[in-house]
């Protein structure tokens, strides 16, 4: 699986953003693909999940805002990663809930997902939609997911589907 990311990122995420279409307008957004969320969670090695970005502090951001870090003393493990939070407060909303704060797929790139493979994301590069956090692995595909956020999210749904229960 992480060959295959890596492949993926390296030789088709470039091509894919490039080869997009331009042209489809914005759509009502739909809600993300029903799999357990403690499934395929994005971790970098080094900064823990979604490389150390506070998934609670997301929802009290303006959009466009930049990721609040989390803390390497304010930790949860969950989902076999370990979540950085900036304050206890939110350690203790996520440990509450944590299937309401884990970004949709895994916190993987919603537009990578949407072409079928996976790619990390950046933190920086979000949008709350319905309640549920996406995350894209740059602004270019971040600008191009937002085209078509609702046909984006059904091919990500589906992609995410088949990605998680295949083998």
């Amino acid at each position: 699986m992480l060959l295959r990311t890596a492949l993926a990122v390296l030789l088709g995420f470039t091509s894919a953003v490039a080869l997009a279409d331009d042209s489809q307008p914005k759509a009502i957004p739909v809600q993300s693909a029903v799999i357990s969320a403690d499934k395929n969670v994005y971790s970098h090695f080094f900064r823990d999940a979604l490389k150390g970005a506070d998934v609670v502090a997301y929802y009290s951001l303006k959009p466009g805002e930049k990721a609040v870090k989390g803390l390497a003393n304010i930790t949860y493990e969950w989902g076999d990663v370990t979540w950085r939070f900036a304050s206890r407060e939110n350690r203790n909303l996520f440990a509450a809930d944590p299937a309401k704060y884990v970004p949709a797929y895994g916190g993987h790139c919603a537009y990578a997902m949407s072409k079928g493979f996976e790619a990390p994301p950046r933190p920086d590069s979000w949008v709350i939609i319905d309640g549920k956090l996406y995350l894209n692995n740059n602004a270019k595909s971040f600008e191009i997911w937002e085209r078509d956020t609702a046909g984006n999210i059904s091919k990500a749904n589906q992609n995410w589907l088949e990605i998680n229960t295949a083998e």
